[in-house]
């Protein structure tokens, strides 16, 4: 029978059991789940919430895989607009049970109906107590979560900056939150502003603390050079450890409205 469900794209013909834990790792704009399983060939299928499968035999190099696939995201792009797994589509039902997570920690929705929209913090035992207007669909209530969780990193984020500001006696013109899948923040050094993506509102302070550096640094070192990590691991040592973490693992959020905030 035909799973219409989702298509796939292979170099060859292959299927097996998975060896190992999935990982999700964010390749340009796509959210992919990364397995390695014992199977002949690489193998990648879209899925309707918008994430990508990337399955890879033992014995292909994990960069091979990652070759392939960029090889593929053509084609990837070409049918998700085709079948409509695109990343704008919740991967929530926003029902009592499920999980959110926020500045790195997982909390547990508990979801109940009410006259309008609110969100409450029971932060002793990791619950979200969430109320939803009568007739709300889960769409409706992920563009709300993603504002929360927007304001949640706003607030943090007004600690942070003029933290690091007068750690490293820089001075950035504003910042912003706005829609990033591919990017964690992005520094202008010619008009001295930063933008940070709203996926941050997912990751640990520590992680958060580190774009914050990361980009604030760009306004004295504008590239990736010697002197731009120097300064970096001169104020945070651990600096490589928690890029590396960055760099091959994001929670899927997708960012379904702006949530600006200048200075």
């Amino acid at each position: 029978m035909k799973n219409s469900s989702r298509r796939s794209a292979r170099a060859r013909v292959g299927q097996g059991r998975q060896l190992g834990p999935t990982e999700t790792l964010l390749i340009d704009e796509f959210v992919v789940n990364y397995r390695r399983k014992n199977i002949r060939n690489l193998v990648i299928r879209l899925r309707e919430d918008g994430t990508v499968d990337l399955s890879c035999p033992l014995d292909v190099s994990r960069s091979q895989a990652l070759k392939f696939f960029k090889s593929r995201e053509a084609w990837i792009r070409i049918h998700q607009e085709k079948t409509g797994f695109t990343a704008d589509r919740p991967v929530r039902e926003y029902k009592t049970g499920e999980t959110y997570r926020l500045l790195g920690k997982v909390y547990r929705l508990e979801v109940i109906s009410g006259g309008r929209y609110s969100s409450r913090l029971r932060s002793d035992e990791d619950v979200i107590v969430l109320t939803v207007p009568p007739g709300k669909t889960a769409v409706d209530t992920e563009k709300y979560m993603i504002n929360m969780s927007a304001r949640h990193l706003r607030r943090l984020l007004e600690e942070l900056v003029p933290r690091w500001e007068e750690l490293t006696g820089l001075q950035c013109s504003g910042w912003s939150i706005s829609r990033m899948r591919s990017r964690w923040g992005v520094c202008a050094p010619s008009t001295g502003k930063l933008r940070f993506s709203i996926c941050l509102s997912q990751l640990p302070v520590e992680e958060i603390e580190y774009v914050v550096l990361h980009e604030l640094a760009h306004l004295k070192h504008p590239n990736h050079g010697k002197g731009f990590w120097d300064f970096i691991f001169s104020y945070m040592p651990e600096a490589e450890y928690i890029r590396g973490r960055l760099r091959n693992k994001i929670d899927y959020l997708p960012p379904q409205s702006d949530a600006e905030h200048n200075m």
